[in-house]
C-alpha cells in the first residue's frame, strides 16, 4: 500500500533532482545533509553545545551597558560558564550593544561578546571569537523569559529542517554588577553562532551587502524553506530582497544560501513589541504572509511535503522542551496546528500562501 507519508516523500524527491536538474549550478540534496556533521571542529560553540542548558554569570558593569546603548563601544566583562562536567570556564572578554530594535526599546539589550583569540587558542580553541548573547527584553521576568525560550525554540526548530542554519546554545545567566556584588539578576538567554563560524563550518563565505540579489542565486531548497518557516511562524520581519533578518552564505558553487535569525516579531514568539509589516499586507498580528520567491502552491509542493513530514519532530520539540509552561507549550502546538491545517492540501496551500 503506497501512504500519504510516502507520497509526501516521493514528490520531495522528485522536485529536488528537477531542481538540480533544471540548474547549471548544482543544489543542494537533502540527502547529502546525512553526511553532513556540523560539530567536527573544536571552537568555543563546539563545547558550549554539549549539555542541555548551561549555567553561566556575566560580570559587567550594568551601568555600562546603559550608557553605552547607542554606540559601538566594547567595554571590559568577564563570563564564566560551567560545563557538565562541573568545571568552570572563566574568560576576561569585551562586550558591546547590538542590533536595532532591540537595543532601542530592551530594558536589556542584547549584547556582542567579544573573547581574545589568545585565550581561545591556549585552551585548544579555534579562534571564532565573537558570540551573540540573545538577552532577556522586558523587566518582568516571568513574561520575558518566555519570548527568550519561545525564540530559541524557534531556532532549534529551523535547525531540524537544515544543518545550514544557526547554533544556539541556552543559558541560565547571572547578570552580576562588577561595581556591586550583590547587585545581581538572573534570567535565560542563549548565545548564537557567529556568522564567520557558521561560514567555516559550512564551507562558504557571508555574503555581506547582498541587498537586491536575484533569484536564481539562491539555492533552491533553501530559499523556499526559509519562507515556508518564516510563513510557518508567522513572521514578516524579513526580506530577501533587503537581506533583512536573514544572512546570506555564498558557497563554492556561487549559490547563496540564506540563513534565517530574529524571529521575535513573529506570531510563534508573540513579543508585546512586535510591529505589523503593512508594507506586505499584514493586518493582524496573527496574519500570516507568504514572503517567498514562487508564485503558486505547485512550486512549493515539495517544501509544503517536507514540512509536513517534520510535523511530529516539531511538535515533539515543543512538548519535550521543561523549561516552559505545560499550558504555554500546548499553544505553540496548536498555533503549528493552524498553519498545518492551513496547507492541508494543495488547493488549501494555494488559497492561504497565495490568496
Amino acid at each position: 500500500m503506497i501512504t500519504q507519508s510516502s507520497k509526501l516523500v516521493f514528490a520531495a524527491w522528485i522536485f529536488l533532482v528537477a531542481s538540480i536538474t533544471t540548474s547549471c549550478a548544482p543544489a543542494l540534496v537533502l540527502e547529502d545533509w546525512d553526511e553532513f556533521d556540523p560539530h567536527d571542529s573544536n571552537s568555543l560553540m563546539d563545547q558550549l553545545t554539549t549539555a542541555d542548558v548551561i549555567e553561566a554569570r556575566l560580570i559587567v558593569s550594568l551601568d555600562s551597558i546603559e550608557n553605552h546603548r547607542k554606540s559601538n563601544d566594547y567595554f571590559p566583562a568577564r563570563i564564566e560558564f560551567e560545563n557538565v562536567m562541573g568545571g568552570v570556564f572563566k574568560y576576561d572578554i569585551k562586550v558591546k550593544t547590538r542590533g536595532k530594535f532591540r537595543r532601542r526599546t530592551c530594558d536589556m539589550p542584547p549584547l556582542k561578546l567579544d573573547f581574545s583569540k589568545k585565550d581561545l587558542e591556549a585552551q585548544g580553541l579555534l579562534p571564532f571569537d565573537d558570540l551573540k548573547l540573545v538577552t532577556h527584553c522586558l523587566e518582568d521576568a516571568a513574561w520575558s523569559d518566555k519570548l527568550v525560550l519561545k525564540e530559541y525554540l524557534a531556532y532549534k526548530m529551523y535547525s531540524l529542517l537544515t544543518p545550514y542554519s544557526f547554533r544556539v546554545q541556552l543559558l541560565r545567566l547571572t547578570y552580576q554588577d562588577a561595581n556591586d556584588p550583590d547587585r545581581k539578576l538572573k534570567r535565560w538567554a542563549f548565545v548564537l553562532e557567529s556568522d564567520d563560524e557558521l561560514a567555516a563550518r559550512i564551507g562558504g563565505l557571508e555574503c555581506k551587502n547582498c541587498m537586491g540579489q536575484p533569484e536564481e542565486r539562491f539555492d533552491p531548497i533553501h530559499k523556499r524553506m526559509v519562507a515556508m518557516f518564516e510563513y510557518m511562524i508567522c513572521n514578516s520581519d524579513w526580506s530577501f530582497k533587503m537581506n533583512r533578518n536573514v544572512k546570506f552564505f555564498e558557497l563554492p558553487n556561487q549559490r547563496l544560501i540564506p540563513v534565517p535569525y530574529d524571529f521575535d516579531f513573529s506570531g510563534f514568539v508573540k513579543a508585546p513589541y512586535a510591529r505589523l509589516n503593512k508594507d506586505v499586507g499584514q493586518r493582524e498580528r496573527d496574519q500570516r504572509v507568504f514572503m517567498g520567491f514562487a508564485e503558486d502552491a505547485r512550486q512549493m509542493y515539495a517544501t509544503l511535503a517536507l514540512f509536513k513530514t517534520k510535523r511530529p519532530v516539531f511538535n515533539q520539540t515543543i512538548l519535550n522542551f521543561r523549561y516552559l509552561p505545560e499550558e504555554d507549550k500546548l499553544e505553540l502546538v496548536q498555533y503549528l496546528d493552524t498553519f498545518y491545517e492551513s496547507i492541508n492540501s494543495l488547493e488549501d496551500a494555494q488559497k492561504a500562501l497565495f490568496n
